[in-house]
């Protein structure tokens, strides 16, 4: 499993006492309030340890000041980097919901038989739907409600699904 999680983006600084703008991705921008420190990096393979003396949301962005960031300057050249937290600070998820990127790469199951690989999730408002790459190389989107999904294991990285009619660009 990943071991750090990307929570946002510094878009901008703000100010001039070094607080940053974050775009978040996240569906709760409350989350950042809870927070005593980040990783900060272009990926998760490179990254530092920032303190956060504080956040507050600002027109519906996070800012936050970090304790290391002490003016703009120092604030813009954290522009485009991400910021990420450990699996110990992710959000504690009810059952049934899933961090996106432990579901991405799982295989996928229709009557025990693999017919492909997890490829992304789009969040569409209603429902999330997941694109699974099939074995032929054919894109299948798979809305997520029970119907459909019938189980997901993290641990066995598995999910086992019923494909609805019309789901599949058979020819008719």
């Amino acid at each position: 499993m990943i071991e750090y999680i990307r929570i946002g983006n510094i878009i901008d600084a703000h100010g001039i006492k070094g607080e940053v703008k974050i775009y978040p991705i996240t569906d709760n921008n409350e989350r950042f309030l809870e927070l005593n420190y980040v990783w900060v990096g272009e990926d998760e393979t490179d990254l530092n340890k920032f303190n956060i003396d504080s956040v507050r949301i600002y027109n519906g962005y996070p800012l936050i000041k970090f304790q290391e960031v002490e003016s703009r300057n120092q604030a813009e050249a954290l522009r485009k980097f991400g910021l990420f937290v450990d699996r110990s600070n992710t959000v504690k998820l009810p059952e049934g919901r899933y961090l996106i990127c432990d579901l991405i790469g799982m295989q996928v199951y229709e009557n025990a038989v693999l017919i492909g690989v997890l490829e992304d999730v789009m969040q569409t408002g209603a429902n999330d739907v997941y694109v699974v790459k099939e074995i032929d190389g054919k894109e299948l989107l798979l809305p997520v409600i029970k119907q459909c999904i019938l189980n997901v294991d993290i641990s066995k990285r598995r999910i086992d699904v019923c494909v609805m009619e019309g789901l599949r660009d058979d020819p008719i």
